[in-house]
């Protein structure tokens, strides 16, 4: 619970459990401040962000100025009498390289600190899933990777949503997903949609990869951190932002050796409906080999 009291800002935790004693029903409420906890995280989080977005920028900008030094000398030189067009196209091409590497970082940085708010709209959760499997299919089949989709009988038929949000949610998992498994003997994607106990709308992606040590798990949400050489650590921190303004969350669960689980939850729902299948009621099960 977040409020104002005296110009001062405070978050509370509060949670309620019914007890029972004899007879006697009982309601027990704890309250905790948690001000000083959600300010050191924070705090911590944009000292990471401010860490990373130095250490790309200072490792961008160094080589420019490195390089753009030494053609300013090499052409400055008194002994030198014509200039060596191929190095300056070599050193040219490096600093358009460089600078481009730069301009995309700020760039995708751009799409973090800009995202649009949802436009929230009833979306069909088959429909959804039957476009994923539209738009990566070719992909799977190019890579022999199988994919099985599966719809709960009491999923709900729709979700509130941004769809155009959603999808590249999905897309940033699903690609995820099938980096992992490359190199594996088990090329293999669970996509299942299905309501859980608490009445939450949950889609979730399995992979049988490598897995994810719990060091790394703790830092996949930070912008700009990535493990891939080539990776712009924005897809999941993203997606994350992205499920935080549906009021939903995402989940990672994942152990060395066992594959991934990304589960998207969505807030809670009056009633969970049975829906039609993707293709064929009989058969909820989509394969790409």
């Amino acid at each position: 619970w977040n409020f104002f009291r005296h110009g001062k800002q405070y978050e509370l935790l509060i949670h309620a459990a019914r007890l029972k004693s004899g007879d006697t029903d009982f309601k027990l409420i704890s309250i905790h401040n948690i001000q000083k906890q959600l300010s050191e995280s924070a705090f911590k989080s944009h000292r990471n962000i401010i860490r990373i977005l130095t250490h790309e920028i200072n490792n961008t900008l160094t080589p420019i100025t490195t390089l753009t030094d030494a053609l300013i000398k090499n052409i400055n030189h008194p002994d030198h009498e014509e200039v060596d067009w191929k190095d300056m196209t070599e050193g040219l091409d490096i600093i358009r390289d460089r600078s481009n590497s730069i301009l995309m970082f700020l760039n995708n940085y751009r799409k973090l600190s800009h995202l649009p708010k949802p436009k929230i709209e009833s979306v069909s959760g088959a429909d959804l899933l039957e476009s994923l499997i539209h738009v990566h299919q070719s992909n799977w089949m190019d890579k022999c990777i199988r994919v099985q989709t599966r719809i709960s009988d009491t999923s709900p038929e729709f979700i509130d949503a941004d769809r155009e949000q959603l999808f590249q949610v999905l897309s940033n998992i699903i690609i995820n997903a099938e980096e992992a498994i490359t190199g594996e003997k088990n090329k293999e994607i669970e996509i299942d949609y299905y309501c859980n106990k608490e009445n939450h709308a949950v889609i979730s992606i399995q992979d049988y990869g490598p897995g994810i040590a719990l060091e790394i798990r703790e830092k996949l949400f930070i912008p700009f951190f990535s493990t891939k050489p080539s990776g712009s650590g924005i897809g999941l921190s993203l997606s994350h932002q992205i499920m935080q303004n549906h009021e939903g969350s995402i989940e990672v669960l994942s152990e060395p050796g066992k594959g991934t689980q990304i589960l998207l939850v969505f807030k809670p729902f009056n009633a969970c409906k049975k829906t039609e299948q993707i293709n064929n009621p009989s058969d909820n099960t989509t394969n790409a080999n």
